[in-house]
């Protein structure tokens, strides 16, 4: 969500995201770990900015300028390759309580700090064809996810996730800066996940 979003004017665009992820549990309250992702987002206007025109100098106009090449905001969609990397804080809300500290199943809330890279490259709508591409951006991103889990055997364990990251600097869909300040990636997935130690004290990828 950005000037764009995955829930353009037009339509819902779905993206992806994978990645690796390798931590340490200190106790059944905590743990800690370290991750790499890599994903897309795709993207097309709002409906409140569909008439705004991108110029080929990567601005935005009110209308079409003359003698430059351009395109209509609801004429493009952004497909954004992002990359991330970061660090997350595990609390298990479950190992709270003396009945379900030790089960099978968690409850957890996960403060996360990143580091997040997005490339925007536009596209017509109509045709699909390219327009225009911008250069790889950095961003510092803070969010959390809140994931419930479960020991499918001894160490093999299954989450399911949903959580928000909100993006510093540029807007990631690659548009210029202009009225809209929401820039963040919201996903939702399945974490698998293979404990290490005894009696699983360290978490794996």
């Amino acid at each position: 969500m950005s000037a764009f979003s995955s829930f353009g004017a037009d339509k819902t665009r779905t993206g992806w995201s994978a990645g690796v992820y390798g931590g340490y549990r200190f106790n059944p309250l905590l743990s800690l770990e370290v991750q790499a992702a890599w994903g897309e987002a795709n993207t097309s206007v709002r409906s409140c900015c569909a008439g705004y025109w991108l110029g080929s100098d990567g601005n935005r106009y009110e209308a079409a300028v003359a003698g430059m090449e351009g395109w209509s905001y609801g004429e493009l969609k952004s497909r954004v390759a992002t990359q991330r990397y970061g660090v997350q804080l595990n609390v298990n809300l479950l190992g709270l309580f003396a009945t379900t500290e030790g089960g099978r199943w968690t409850l957890e809330l996960s403060p996360q700090l990143s580091a997040i890279g997005t490339k925007a490259t536009f596209r017509t709508i109509a045709n699909n064809v390219g327009a225009m591409k911008g250069a790889t951006c950095w961003h510092f991103g803070v969010g959390g996810n809140v994931q419930a889990g479960y020991t499918i055997i001894h160490n093999l364990n299954l989450g399911i996730y949903t959580g928000i990251t909100y993006l510093t600097g540029k807007p990631l869909d690659g548009t210029p800066e202009h009225l809209h300040k929401a820039n963040y990636i919201w996903e939702s997935g399945l974490k698998l996940g293979w404990n290490f130690g005894h009696k699983g004290k360290e978490a794996g990828k």
